[in-house]
């Protein structure tokens, strides 16, 4: 009788281990597909991700400089006024249309802290973005291009040009994540309830703005 209960506890122990073994193996087979499923995800969201390498709009790196910001000064300036009561950032592309036309995208209307252009029409080179800096306001820096400015410029792989409440034209240099003055306060219409800022250098570079 032992050796009889000895047999069934072997025979009880060895259907215990292979069950066992079945959830094992059915656990490795889950795992191995919750790992691709993860892998496939991660590569997916990647992809996905905005970066200098990945330019969402084709862009036009040689084009005529002195043309396109003439466009976007007569742009910006006619901006200008609605963007000061409301106190909102108006925002769009300069590019060339099928044809190669030099043009400017409709105006997208934004808010206080920022603004999302529409895209551009489709078939349309992008040369550069341009945006106002809304009205003037004690809490904000408009006065100059903010880091922002500067990264989503060098993101989309395009050139920028910022207006701001006292009438600065800047200039953002996409590729070098850099902005240039390319005249001072009442070059474009200005806000009549700014108070004139000094304090603005000539350039800034990212790295500067991540320091004010």
């Amino acid at each position: 009788m032992l050796v009889q209960r000895s047999g069934a506890l072997s025979q009880l122990k060895i259907a215990r281990a292979f069950h066992a073994l079945i959830k094992f193996r059915e656990f490795l087979v889950k795992r191995k597909a919750i790992c691709s499923l993860i892998f496939a995800v991660s590569i997916a969201l990647t992809s996905c991700s905005i970066g200098p390498e990945i330019v969402p709009y084709q862009t036009k790196p040689d084009y005529d400089f002195a043309a396109t910001t003439a466009l976007a000064k007569d742009v910006l300036n006619a901006l200008q006024p609605p963007s000061f009561p409301d106190n909102r950032e108006y925002c769009g592309y300069i590019g060339l249309d099928p044809s190669g036309t030099l043009g400017a995208t409709v105006a997208t209307k934004g808010t206080h802290q920022g603004c999302l252009s529409d895209p551009p029409p489709v078939g349309w080179t992008l040369i550069a973005s341009y945006h106002t800096h809304g009205g003037y306001s004690k809490k904000f820096a408009a006065e100059i291009p903010s880091r922002e400015d500067l990264i989503a410029d060098f993101n989309e792989g395009v050139n920028g040009y910022v207006s701001t409440p006292e009438g600065r034209f800047w200039y953002v240099e996409g590729a070098l994540k850099q902005a240039t003055l390319i005249c001072g306060p009442g070059c474009l219409a200005q806000d009549p309830t700014h108070i004139p800022n000094p304090d603005i250098a000539p350039s800034y570079t990212l790295s500067e703005l991540n320091k004010l």
